[in-house]
């Protein structure tokens, strides 16, 4: 055995503890395994190599039923400490070939934790022969829920991971539940269910006081921070991403995100579009959201190379770190004047994602080139934001319409405006996102709608 835990050359590599997997002879875990809830290192570039060669040495040591979970390991571990595109990408390839593949389920999540920008379309593809209500195994639906999220399907991801919830808590199985809650709670915060994220996040506190759990405590952390933010408390969300900070690379976007968020929520606007510039890379360089040329980006069959032209491997990470960001850019731009800059950066979100068909990254670049836009795009752009389905997103919702309503209103088309605003207000007081909720009660309030009678 080597000194990381990686089975040498020589060595049959074991099996490696999964979320939510069980034991041979043990049915319902007492714990959490430690594979899915044990911080990784803030380089785990090393780790997922030696995981991918363990998979490898498995096929040829015949073995060959022990690779997709090893695989799926480095692609857990790839995701939270977010390694660079090689290594993710040698996941995925070897996920893709012949000695690697498994038509189920462990490969779908290993693609999309490994590449969820590039591999969305065929993720998603697959996600789509699956019906939550009609499963019963509860890790098959937490890696299905962690597939979807991890492509930006949050309406998925909770469908997936509320049957899996309540599966667990009917077989009284409460250790792979935090890693459950852990991935639903951060679905939840994209659609607008802050007060369910929020009592997620308090329950992973307190089932993971244990040591051994540190990736779902950050986990429950960051969420709590995030909702805190949202409710307007930037004291408190800041006090708890001061716990997460430096903890693991996931951890400093997820910070850095928090922080935005509740800058825009006290109205520093300056200091928000600072912290979510810096989820955003600096260069254009190549698309990695294009399609490989032989569909999903998957490596091509035996016998055939890959052409010096082809797209290269698509490690994801920045991408999709920026997907809940590029909101909030473009309302701390709008209220800066900035708009040609954070315009240049949707843009080029837009282009590096071409191949994802994520409705998460649909409906916020949708809102961002709204709010972005001159007059004479703008109303056209609003109503193409709002005449997307969302029923089940009442935060992107709320936002769209608010936005939409000050706009109409700086136009002196107020009684267009109003009943917008209105049902901007009232979302965002269901939400809990009281400093938004404020704003629109005050764009009412210009629009010469009276103010509500108290109590």
């Amino acid at each position: 055995m080597e000194p990381n835990g990686v089975p040498a050359r020589d060595e049959r590599p074991a099996r490696p503890w999964l979320p939510g997997r069980r034991a041979e002879g043990d049915p319902a875990p007492a714990t959490c395994p430690a594979e899915s809830c044990t911080a990784c290192p803030a380089d785990a570039t090393a780790e997922v190599l030696d995981l991918c060669a363990a998979a490898e040495r498995a096929v040829l040591g015949g073995d060959p039923s022990l690779a997709p979970d090893l695989l799926l390991a480095a692609a857990l571990r790839g995701w939270r400490a977010r390694t660079g595109a090689a290594a993710r990408g040698r996941v995925a390839a070897l996920a893709a070939s012949p000695a690697g593949q498994e038509p189920g389920i462990r490969r779908i999540a290993t693609l999309a934790l490994a590449q969820p920008v590039r591999q969305a379309a065929w993720v998603m593809g697959e996600l789509g022969r699956f019906r939550a209500e009609q499963m019963s195994d509860a890790e098959d639906l937490r890696l299905l829920g962690t597939a979807a999220h991890a492509v930006g399907e949050p309406v998925l991801a909770v469908d997936f991971l509320d049957r899996a919830e309540s599966l667990l808590r009917a077989q009284d199985r409460l250790g792979p539940l935090p890693c459950v809650l852990a991935t639903q709670a951060r679905a939840l915060l994209d659609l607008g269910d802050r007060h369910r994220a929020a009592r997620a996040a308090e329950e992973i506190r307190r089932l993971t006081a244990a040591p051994g759990h540190e990736a779902c405590t950050l986990e429950a952390v960051t969420t709590g921070a995030q909702a805190a933010a949202l409710r307007g408390d930037t004291e408190a969300a800041l006090l708890l991403v001061d716990r997460a900070a430096g903890h693991s690379a996931e951890a400093g976007a997820r910070v850095r995100l928090v922080r935005g968020i509740a800058a825009c929520a006290d109205g520093r606007y300056e200091a928000a579009y600072d912290l979510l510039r810096g989820l955003f890379p600096e260069e254009d360089g190549p698309d990695p959201g294009a399609p490989g040329p032989y569909g999903a980006g998957l490596d091509p069959p035996e016998g055939e190379g890959r052409g010096s032209d082809s797209p290269a491997p698509d490690g994801g990470s920045p991408c999709r770190d920026s997907f809940g960001a590029i909101g909030f850019l473009a309302e701390a731009a709008l209220h800066l004047r900035r708009r040609g800059d954070a315009a240049a950066v949707a843009g080029c979100l837009a282009r590096r994602t071409a191949g994802s068909p994520a409705s998460l990254l649909r409906v916020q670049l949708r809102y961002a080139a709204a709010v972005l836009a001159d007059d004479v795009e703008a109303e056209t752009l609003f109503r193409r934001a709002l005449a997307d389905n969302l029923a089940r997103w009442p935060w992107p919702r709320a936002r769209a319409e608010c936005a939409y309503g000050r706009w109409l209103r700086l136009q002196h088309r107020t009684a267009e405006a109003r009943p917008l605003l209105r049902s901007a207000r009232l979302a965002f007081e269901r939400i809990g996102a009281r400093p938004w909720a404020e704003r629109a009660a005050e764009e009412l309030r210009a629009a010469g709608e009276p103010p509500r009678p108290s109590g």
